[in-house]
């Protein structure tokens, strides 16, 4: 995995992400664009696996809050 992802989003607060953020780190962790394809996640999982639990919560319920905005 590239680093850079995860140096990425290892400086991220938890605390006070914004949706934005999150955006930017999906952008820049591999699947781009409005929708997400299970073969682009690969790169997401491997992102959230090396994160600290706190910070992999939060953008997982951004991630997920993402998908059911309309």
């Amino acid at each position: 995995m590239d680093p850079a992802p995860a140096e990425l989003a290892a400086a991220l607060d938890p605390d006070t992400l914004t949706p934005e953020e999150v955006a930017g780190v999906l952008a820049f962790a591999g699947p781009g664009g409005e929708a997400v394809r299970p073969a682009r996640m690969a790169p997401v999982l491997v992102l959230l696996d090396v994160l600290p639990p706190r910070l992999k919560e939060r953008l997982l319920t951004e991630f997920i809050g993402s998908l059911f905005r309309v």
